[in-house]
């Protein structure tokens, strides 16, 4: 049952990401009350729920830094933040480096 869960939250996470994704949306859709339905996310992913979905962003900003020329700006907006400043924080507490930096050491590794 818990492995059906994850597949459908993985799915679903995949197909919404750049929208607003809250933890309420998914517990409805799924039919759970959300503290029912955070404790199984918990014991799925062994994160809790905004970790996740910060974690998938993030993973596919730097997808799209390495493999387009796209703004950093509108990569934020493609993965779910309309502002480009408050995408540039998440990204650096993740990654530990700002998203222009990490496109820049992107570039200077393909060129190696």
């Amino acid at each position: 049952r818990l492995s059906l869960m994850k597949e459908q939250i993985e799915k679903y996470v995949k197909e919404h990401y750049a929208e607003e994704l809250t933890i309420h949306q998914l517990s409805k859709m799924m039919n759970y009350s959300e503290a029912y339905f955070s404790k199984l996310f918990k014991q799925c992913f062994h994160l809790n729920f905004t970790a996740y979905l910060v974690g998938y962003r993030v993973e596919v900003a730097k997808e799209m830094l390495e493999s387009t020329s796209i703004s950093v700006k509108d990569v934020g907006k493609a993965c779910g933040y309309e502002d480009s400043n408050y995408f540039s924080r998440i990204f650096k507490r993740v990654t530990g480096i700002t998203p222009t930096d990490y496109r820049n050491q992107m570039m200077l590794r393909k060129r190696n």
